[in-house]
């Protein structure tokens, strides 16, 4: 098993030339073994890319790690390639050029030491060699930044030089160097330099592998089973860890490049992992992630629909959804709960909703549930009853917006139903062959084209009641009661007045009794009696009639002055009227029944009489064609005395009968008898003995 690390480090710079590329992103690996350089690339060529490249970047992530020398991926000749021109450490074992070295001082070693040349000493300004060779830098800081180092380097040689020539003598060319390695490959110092070293030799390597970055493609996703597809890993490649997180969670190990999930849940969110084995190491998995397609929703259905919204609700699919797409033509809901409430909607129009499950992200969406509802058309305003008669009126409205096709009017009358239609561009309608008098409730709704009707608007309108018949009056001592007929099937009340000479006196309303009995009246007197129907704020015309009252008796009946011929009569007027006519009848024994009848005078004058009569009055008071009961009276004229004289013959066959008083007596009670029978008090008499 190797180690993967990264890190900084301390290290010594050979610039040849600075160059800037971008690479991919690598990882770096120390296997356990020790193996000759040829091995140690071998094995990275199998389980990993190659041996390490060194740059500038990564010797600083390599570096710190180590802890002894290590092979990395430079050689001095590699036998595949051309060195037509001798030149060593020209490329990588991966065959990137060496752009860069970081060689140990005294590194790399060279077959023969150069030559000891003695020369004058001078102060000189030379022209710059056009030489790729660059001094060497020692440098004690961490090597953050390689382009920081340039400021550490000699930029340029003197461009003038003057010189004094002095003998040059010959150079002393030394021994070949023993510790040469004519082939030889590069191992990496715990502090990043460079060293040459044998090739056979077994050290610790350094492998590095381009990081891998596959990605899983999904298809055929479905509520319950899905498709997936994976890159291939570099190399040679066991077998593949697939695993998923979510419900139900899986790991497979697998050989090929696909697999099919199945027993998934519509809905859900899967994570997937696929991880190539190489060498007994999982590269970098491969991910994805996704929902599947979520189930459609139960029971779609309308729960309400008014001139502007209409309410959906629905039953949670199987499995899970995170919210819900709501959709007709022109509109577009989300909501995360069972139901909506689609407002903004035109009075009168049919509407296709399509209701779809959706998951957090929205990336998939079921199958959708579709219903068709329309909204109600608007309600009528303004809605009037006019022209009000007897048996018809006209009703009239303003139309709504939105659409709709026409109108329904319903004609509601004792719990009886009539239907009329009007167009749509018809406002009014007129209504005939009403009953009079009657409650009637007229109610309108607007009809759409799919034959929905809006929500009714109704009003209550009442006929003009007809005149009521029959009317009577039954008069009474003060009092009056109106009697009258009328429908039994109207919805009507009813009001009664009473006037006497223009002057409103009482009035009264009954609602069911064709009867309303006026009271407190004065006797004898002349009313006047109006009733009318009413229906709603409607009055009927109104039916009259005249009466007088039951006249009241005269009272106190007297007679102020009597003489022999004459006698006045007087009388208290009934109930203080002072306008009436009352009849007189009298009588006294010399004559039959006399009738005198005077009028708005409670008094009269009787002459021509007979002395010492007595005269016996009955005073009425008339009202109209009624009568009172009498008031009677008597009284005498002033007697003009006179003396009659009896004389009586008694004969008896008994001795001294006729004289005797007792006898005389009773004669003349039998006689006074007689007499008080036959003149009473009729006349003035009186008997004496």
């Amino acid at each position: 098993m190797g180690v993967m690390f990264q890190g900084k480090a301390w290290i010594l710079i050979s610039w040849a030339w600075l160059l800037t590329c971008a690479a991919a992103e690598r990882e770096y690996f120390i296997p356990s073994q020790n193996l000759s350089w040829v091995e140690a690339r071998s094995h990275c060529q199998v389980c990993y890319k190659d041996l390490v490249s060194m740059t500038p970047e990564n010797i600083q992530i390599v570096a710190p790690m180590l802890k002894s020398e290590h092979w990395i991926g430079l050689r001095k000749y590699f036998p595949d390639i051309s060195h037509s021109d001798g030149s060593p450490w020209i490329q990588w074992a991966n065959g990137d050029l060496v752009i860069f070295q970081n060689w140990h001082p005294g590194m790399p070693m060279s077959k023969v030491p150069l030559p000891r040349i003695d020369c004058c000493s001078c102060s000189c300004t030379c022209p710059a060699s056009s030489g790729s060779i660059l001094p060497t830098v020692l440098t004690t800081e961490p090597l953050m930044n390689f382009s920081s180092m340039a400021s550490q380097v000699t930029k340029a040689l003197p461009l003038n030089a003057t010189c004094e020539r002095a003998p040059i003598v010959p150079p002393v060319v030394p021994e070949t160097n023993k510790l040469y390695i004519e082939d030889s490959c590069v191992v990496m110092l715990r502090h990043g330099l460079w060293a040459e070293r044998n090739c056979t030799d077994e050290r610790p390597f350094i492998c590095y592998e381009d990081k891998f970055f596959g990605h899983v493609d999904v298809n055929c996703n479905m509520s319950n089973s899905a498709s997936l597809k994976w890159q291939p890993g570099p190399g040679d490649i066991s077998l593949y860890e697939v695993e998923v997180k979510g419900e139900p969670p899986l790991k497979l190990n697998l050989t090929d490049l696909s697999h099919t999930l199945t027993g998934l849940i519509g809905g859900n969110y899967y994570e997937v992992a696929v991880s190539a084995l190489k060498c007994s190491r999982f590269l970098n998995p491969q991910r994805a992630s996704f929902y599947t397609v979520p189930h459609k929703v139960k029971d779609l259905r309308v729960d309400n629909t008014t001139a502007s919204s209409i309410s959906l609700s629905w039953n949670e699919p199987d499995g899970n959804a995170s919210l819900y797409l709501v959709q007709t033509v022109d509109h577009r809901r989300e909501v995360n709960t069972t139901g909506l409430e689609f407002e903004g909607l035109t009075p009168g129009s049919c509407f296709t909703f399509m209701v779809q499950s959706g998951v957090q992200d929205r990336s998939q969406w079921s199958e959708r549930s579709m219903i068709a509802n329309c909204t109600k058309p608007g309600k009528v305003s303004n809605l009037e009853a006019v022209d009000i008669t007897n048996n018809k009126l006209t009703l009239k409205w303003k139309a709504p917006d939105g659409n709709f096709a026409g109108f329904s009017i319903k004609v509601t009358i004792r719990n009886s139903d009539k239907y009329l239609t009007a167009t749509k561009i018809e406002t009014q309608i007129i209504i005939t062959n009403l009953p009079s008098g009657s409650n009637i409730t007229l109610e309108v709704r607007v009809k759409a084209n799919h034959d929905v009707m809006g929500d009714a608007v109704s009003i209550i309108a009442y006929t003009v009641p007809d005149p009521v018949w029959d009317l009577t009056l039954v008069p009474g001592n003060k009092q009056l009661t109106a009697k009258w007929n009328y429908s039994e099937t109207a919805d009507v009340t009813f009001t009664a007045e009473v006037w006497k000479d223009k002057q409103f006196i009482q009035k009264f309303t009954t609602l069911e009794n064709k009867e309303i009995t006026f009271g407190d009246l004065k006797s004898a007197t002349n009313y006047t009696v109006y009733v009318y129907a009413v229906s709603g704020t409607h009055t009927g015309v109104n039916v009259s009639t005249s009466e007088f009252t039951l006249p009241a008796s005269p009272q106190n009946l007297r007679s102020p002055f009597n003489s022999t011929d004459k006698i006045t009569l007087e009388w208290d007027a009934p109930d203080g009227i002072t306008e009436a006519i009352y009849i007189i009848n009298f009588t006294s024994i010399w004559s039959q029944s006399s009738k005198v009848e005077v009028k708005d005078i409670t008094s009269h004058n009787f002459t021509n009489l007979k002395s010492g009569t007595r005269y016996f009055f009955q005073v009425y008071s008339r009202a109209g064609e009624f009568t009172s009961l009498p008031t009677s009276y008597n009284v005498s004229t002033v007697p003009v005395k006179t003396d009659l004289s009896l004389s009586m013959l008694c004969s008896s066959a008994q001795s001294l009968l006729c004289a005797d008083d007792n006898q005389k007596k009773g004669v003349f009670i039998k006689l006074q008898e007689h007499f008080n029978k036959k003149l009473g008090n009729a006349v003035f008499w009186e008997l004496e003995i």
